[in-house]
């Protein structure tokens, strides 16, 4: 897949309203397409930019997306001989067939209960009102503790990085900065309906001293 088969039409070109950075102004969410363990894909814009179909959507090559039998097949952007079906969520959650997007998707508060879709949803330990689909389903999420050292002024040591020679700013590799294990959950903004989502530390690790 390629950026523009997500991001097509508003996410490209805007609704009209300025906002504060470009992720605050994306009209898809994933569970227009992929749907939610309670219903099949609405083929329509659930974002903050707008609430439009986009089941007409067309490619240089057809029509976006077609439904057939139940399936939603997507046509590639770019490649006029791809398409693939985009799986439902819906179509996921049998504890015999695939019981790790079963558990993951329907298990409870209670922290045992999980295999069948609550009728009170608010049973569910994180339903997709509460948590952002890509709270889980992300590849990787870097750290700020790889890039932001700990640094020492008017030290006048041999620098560790690979351009050597002496430096004024010392910085050491602190085993406890350099890692890319730390992986961070918070609330996400206002405009994104302040649910839970990858975060990152906003703190920097040099201290205002060293610039004294």
């Amino acid at each position: 897949m390629h950026c523009v088969d997500c991001h097509f039409s508003i996410d490209n070109h805007g609704d009209g309203t300025l906002y504060g950075e470009v992720r605050a102004a994306t009209a898809v969410d994933c569970v227009d397409c992929h749907g939610s363990i309670a219903q099949k894909a609405t083929l329509a814009f659930s974002g903050n930019a707008s609430s439009d179909s986009f089941k007409a959507s067309g490619t240089p090559f057809g029509p976006r997306f077609v439904v057939r039998r139940g399936k939603v097949i997507q046509q590639s952007s770019v490649d006029p001989d791809l398409k693939w079906d985009v799986v439902q969520v819906a179509d996921t959650l049998d504890p015999d067939t695939h019981a790790n997007a079963s558990l993951a998707h329907t298990i409870q508060k209670d922290g045992t209960s999980w295999g069948i879709v609550p009728d009170d949803m608010s049973r569910l330990a994180h339903g997709k009102d509460s948590m952002s689909c890509y709270s889980c389903h992300t590849a990787w999420a870097p750290s700020c503790f790889g890039c932001h050292l700990p640094m020492r002024a008017n030290e006048n040591r041999k620098n560790l990085h690979n351009e050597g020679g002496p430096t004024r700013n010392w910085t050491g590799y602190n085993f406890q900065t350099l890692r890319d294990d730390v992986f961070m959950l918070g609330h996400d903004g206002a405009v994104k309906k302040g649910r839970v989502a990858p975060v990152r530390s906003s703190e920097t690790l040099t201290p205002a001293s060293a610039f004294s």
